[in-house]
């Protein structure tokens, strides 16, 4: 649940943040990094709503779990 900070409601800005980030062989949610972001606190948001969520399900290549690279846009009103 992304909560829009204070100085980006003062500011009357929005837009879309893309994030990028590795899911392990585990499922877990690492290298989270902020590839094209707006500031006013947005980013960071992003980033701890990212780093909470819940473990995905690894890909599966051949039979064994791998680590996978993902890219997502994440629109901020």
């Amino acid at each position: 649940h992304i909560v829009k900070p204070r100085a980006a409601i003062e500011a009357g800005v929005s837009g879309t943040i893309y994030v990028t980030f590795t899911i392990d062989k585990e499922g877990n949610i690492t290298q989270v990094k902020v590839l094209k972001g707006f500031g006013y606190g947005c980013d960071e948001e992003v980033v701890r709503v990212i780093k909470m969520a819940p473990k995905w399900k690894p890909l599966v290549r051949a039979g064994y779990a791998v680590e996978s690279r993902h890219n997502i846009p994440i629109l901020i009103h």
